[in-house]
């Protein structure tokens, strides 16, 4: 099964994900924004981050993204930031065991 970012609503934001914090699932919505445009989680740059994010990004931000490479939800090769299965799983209720792709 792969997962695009057209698959998991945040209509209404993310809310009692895996994180257990406001700020992870603000960043997480906002990865899942930025890449719905391509219909597939892409590599993004911090640069790129600000750029596609319609809000005034801060640096706190970047904090948060490194927060999730360091454990394992996003990955970080070349300056550039990628989903890994270990994200989606966090933010949608497909249970753990399902085993699912992340087409970066």
């Amino acid at each position: 099964m792969i997962i695009s970012p057209h698959d998991i609503d945040i209509t209404n934001g993310l809310w009692s994900t895996e994180f257990n914090n406001c700020e992870r699932e603000t960043i997480a919505e906002n990865i899942v924004f930025i890449s719905r445009p391509f219909d597939k989680f892409v590599p993004f740059t911090w640069e790129e981050y600000k750029e596609r994010c319609t809000h005034e990004v801060t640096d706190k931000e970047k904090h948060y993204l490194d927060l999730l490479v360091n454990e394992s939800y996003l990955a970080f090769v070349f300056g550039k930031y990628y989903v890994t299965v270990n994200f989606v799983k966090a933010i949608t209720d497909i249970p753990k065991h399902v085993g699912i792709e992340v087409e970066n």
